[in-house]
């Protein structure tokens, strides 16, 4: 049952959602030829934004257009935002790595 967190998680992307309409991304077929051929991820990840200090990763992945997603708190603490771009970045590259034998094969 909806609780007054989620109605104010709706609220909240709501006004999100209409404070940036006008703001555009166009990507034309130019754009994307070169993601036709190959698997591309992209990744971030912020520092310690979680109540127990623990940094979030996220990951898309790109395939003949989007493929996927992920996102998730790190396992560890990070002592440096540097150390969580790493983190979040040896796990992508575990996740594509996994992706590219599971379609190429």
């Amino acid at each position: 049952d909806p609780k007054d967190e989620h109605y104010k998680a709706v609220v909240h992307t709501l006004k999100y959602l209409s404070g940036t309409c006008q703001f555009t991304l166009n990507l034309g077929r130019n754009q994307l030829m070169h993601l036709d051929s190959q698997i591309y991820g992209f990744t971030d990840s912020d520092w310690g934004g979680g109540t127990e200090k623990k940094s979030f990763s996220g990951l898309l992945v790109y395939f003949h257009g989007a493929l996927g997603w992920r996102a998730h708190k790190q396992k560890v603490v990070a002592l440096s935002s540097a150390k969580a771009k790493y983190n979040a970045l040896t796990k992508s590259a575990q996740d594509l790595s996994w992706i590219k034998q599971s379609v190429y094969e």
